[in-house]
């Protein structure tokens, strides 16, 4: 049986660690500024700065002219709402990867960049049906 202190001591490294995991390096718009509209915007100098954070991105059908690189099947005749993310290897090894949310969930869609290029296929896309 585990003494009240060590049980406390415990508990508490426990909430640490879960907080830890929790807390998400995202921006908090939705208009596609913090990666100034374009999807394979990855802040190359710079890996912690906004270009590079996680976003939510909400484009209307009737903007998506003020849009760039927007992965092939995303735009819809309303509305798409997805989120979209910055994995990096090392600097010249990284891949955004943007998950549909609406309208068709879980939709995900690929690009990798290597040593100053983007990969030549565009777009993979991953969908849950």
């Amino acid at each position: 049986m585990l003494c009240n202190s060590l049980r406390s001591r415990l508990i508490d490294e426990l909430l640490q660690k879960n907080s830890a995991l929790t807390k998400v390096n995202a921006v908090d718009s939705k208009d596609g500024s913090s990666f100034n509209r374009d999807f394979q915007t990855i802040g190359l100098s710079d890996p912690d700065s906004e270009l590079s954070k996680t976003a939510f991105f909400l484009i209307n059908a009737s903007e998506q002219d003020q849009w760039s690189h927007i992965p092939t099947g995303l735009i819809t005749t309303s509305v798409s709402v997805g989120i979209r993310e910055v994995f990096r290897y090392s600097g010249t090894v990284i891949m955004v990867k943007v998950t549909e949310i609406h309208p068709k969930p879980g939709t995900q869609y690929f690009r990798t960049y290597n040593s100053g290029e983007w990969n030549e296929d565009g777009w993979k896309v991953v969908s849950p049906d």
